[in-house]
């Protein structure tokens, strides 16, 4: 009778399914959303008939409840082993900039804003919180190299359908404006909208369902390293698998070239930068791939540049050579009581305006600086307006206006060929926002070194230059996730119309960093920071001295450069729910490869050093070693290390013989003395332990 061999197999990792759900479900999560933004009190917002979201919110709540259930069962795994649970000291940053974020929010002056997210951005306090906990989760489920099979397999699940979305918004019509897509997307209540159902995005553009073009940018910078590494594994079926992840990087630098994001190009360049430098002499292992590689990226961004007149190259340098803007003649906006301050050209008007609502009778009066009074012309000319008669205030103009709404009379002033709106109250001057909301004129700080520079990548100058002096206010804790639109100077009308904003609200900073020193503090920016440079420096040094890559080491080596790229891209990108939870997911993913690969890196060093015992003893008995005796001798050595725990100790007094001969079977000889020269006396012990 015949015995069988049972073979114990390791069960699915039920622990698997959140990050299988944050890389696979979660980025493809589009559906309608109808919220009240709660930002109708404020000036600068001009949309009192609700609100609507389709790309960001669905994404946030359903990412938190992962990120709920990640916390349970980490809980759950604490509470069962305790102090056996893994940890690194490199989450320690990482935990401090979640618990600076939730105090920023717990202290936040704009309740409800940072617990249930904001207009446009909705990306809580709880998806900040959630990305560490993601991170940490990652990293402590993703053990075997099955686990980080099925993760591969989750995450390339939701690429191939990205790309796909990608393809029909660039070659074809955007899947988001078909009917099918418009069922999906709206709840069943209102599916009478469908044919209503309108998306104003740039024909031709791509915006997968990242909601934002320049969201692109960073998802490309992030994935494209991954899959280059991937293509380079061993797998079961390479013939079908490498190929596949070229394919996705293809597509991936294809989408990048649709969405026309610049700082995705300088990402992805960052990311083959940081690859080159990682991979060194590995590189010439695969030189032919990567050669193809990179001649194929190369044609791709040529001839799209070609096509399109050389958008992407000018836009990039564009960057690199801006040009200084003069100061705007109308240059400062204030106010004393009912007195408005108007500085042009370095000249202060001041303007009265006296108003009877009983009789309807108005009066203007004017100064400058120093009190002297300012004339204006004595007849009202086109529409009501009245010529300034001062040469030092050139093509000024006034006139009252009726303000209904308000029950009030106002006026306006012609600067320059700009209307402005104002209105006496009880908090005395206000401004008249072009929604004709009343705010109180001021100017806000300008960042010294970004002054007359507010046009450089595509107006984001403007709004770093009046985002940089908001740090020094948010320097240990922020004014919460999701509120840099009530912390930035919206309301700051004279400047959002000189940076060209008058009409947008600014929801984001364009920069991750200054977004992240607003919103939860500087001191979490520090705390982000150290993570990243503390994960870069040691993924470096491990990576760049071990010569042999596993799928552990090839998927560390991806997050690495990937990484880099996407911390690149986000000097213009924000953090946004629809790439972030990837980004975080996959760093875990990665410090669990880097710690792996730190133990390989170990096993590889004392092979090193057992090696170069071994052959300083040969050399000491007057015996050259070739190439193959020094493999053979590494081979038991690598056997060695293996019986042994990865703690092999050479002893450099052992017995140790090589035959030699003189006949014509000296390399048979050799052959022999390469594995003799090994300590043979480690072995035998171990022989004699197993017979016991």
């Amino acid at each position: 009778m015949s015995k069988r061999k049972y073979v114990k197999r390791r069960s699915f990792n039920l622990a698997l399914l959140p990050i299988m759900g944050v890389l696979g479900i979660v980025p493809l999560i589009v559906h309608l959303y109808a919220f009240d933004s709660g930002l109708e009190e404020y000036a600068f917002y001009y949309n009192d008939k609700g609100d609507a979201d389709f790309f960001l919110a669905w994404k946030l709540y359903i990412f938190t409840a992962i990120v709920f259930a990640m916390a349970c069962v980490v809980i759950y795994k604490l509470y069962r082993e305790g102090k056996k649970v893994r940890f690194e000291k490199l989450f320690i940053p990482l935990g401090v900039y979640a618990f600076l974020a939730f105090l920023s929010a717990l202290f936040s002056e704009y309740q409800p804003f940072p617990f249930t997210g904001g207009y446009e951005q909705f990306e809580s306090v709880f998806a900040l919180m959630g990305y560490a906990v993601t991170a940490y989760y990652a990293f402590l489920f993703v053990e075997t190299e099955k686990d980080l099979k099925i993760v591969i397999i989750a995450l390339t699940f939701s690429v191939v359908c990205m790309l796909l979305i990608a393809v029909s918004q660039a070659f074809f019509t955007d899947f988001y404006k078909t009917r099918l897509a418009a069922y999906l997307i709206l709840p069943i209540s209102r599916w009478s909208e469908v044919d209503d159902l309108i998306f104003n995005f740039e024909e031709g553009r791509v915006y997968m369902s990242l909601y934002n073009p320049n969201y692109v940018g960073s998802y490309v910078s992030f994935l494209f390293p991954l899959y280059v590494m991937l293509a380079l594994n061993k797998w079961k079926f390479r013939w079908l698998m490498a190929p596949g992840c070229i394919a996705v990087g293809v597509g991936l630098i294809l989408a990048l070239l649709g969405s026309q994001s610049r700082a995705g190009f300088v990402g992805v360049v960052a990311a083959l930068f940081v690859l080159a430098i990682v991979m060194n002499r590995k590189l010439l292992k695969y030189s032919v791939p990567i050669v193809l590689a990179v001649a194929v990226l190369i044609t791709l961004v040529h001839k799209a540049n070609a096509d399109s007149d050389n958008y992407y190259i000018n836009k990039i340098l564009s960057v690199f050579d801006p040009q200084k803007a003069d100061e705007p003649n109308f240059s400062g906006l204030s106010a004393d009581g009912n007195q408005l301050h108007i500085t042009y050209c370095g000249n202060v008007l001041n303007i009265e305006f006296e108003y009877n609502s009983e009789t309807g009778e108005y009066a203007f009066h004017l100064t400058d600086d120093v009190g002297t009074g300012i004339d204006v012309q004595s007849e009202d000319g086109e529409e009501g307006w009245v010529d300034v008669l001062d040469e030092r205030f050139p093509k000024f103009k006034i006139r009252a206006v009726g303000l209904e709404m308000y029950n009030t009379a106002g006026y306006g002033v012609m600067i320059d060929g700009k209307e402005w709106y104002f209105m006496n109250s009880k908090e005395g001057v206000q401004v008249l926002s072009p929604g004709l909301k009343p705010a109180t004129p001021y100017t806000s700080e300008t960042f010294g070194p970004l002054e007359g520079y507010e046009r450089i990548a595509s107006g984001r100058g403007f709004i770093w230059g009046k985002t940089i002096p908001l740090l020094m206010d948010n320097f240990i804790i922020g004014s919460g996730a999701d509120t840099f639109v009530l912390e930035f100077p919206n309301d700051d009308f004279r400047s959002t119309y000189y940076g060209g904003y008058l009409n947008t609200v600014i929801t984001k900073p364009h920069n991750m960093y200054l977004q992240i020193g607003v919103q939860t503090g500087v001191l979490s920016l520090i705390a982000i920071l150290v993570f990243y440079f503390w994960y870069f420096g040691l993924a470096i040094s491990t990576y760049a001295r071990l010569r042999k890559l596993d799928l552990f080491g090839l998927t560390g080596v991806g997050v690495l450069c990937g990484s880099a790229g996407y911390m690149v891209t986000q000097f213009i990108n924000d953090s946004s729910i629809t790439v972030a939870p990837i980004f975080w997911t996959m760093m875990g993913v990665g410090i669990a490869a880097l710690i792996k690969s730190r133990k390989d890196l170990k096993v590889q060093l004392e092979e090193d050093k057992a090696l170069k015992e071994q052959k300083q003893l040969a050399e000491a008995q007057g015996i050259v070693l070739s190439e193959s005796q020094l493999g053979g001798i590494q081979s038991i050595v690598l056997s060695e290390l293996g019986e042994s725990g990865a703690e092999a100790k050479t002893d450099a007094g052992s017995e140790a013989s090589v035959k030699a001969s003189d006949d014509g079977d000296a390399q048979n000889s050799a052959d022999q003395a390469s594995s003799t020269v090994v300590v043979a006396a480690p072995r035998k012990q171990n022989k004699r332990k197993k017979r016991r």
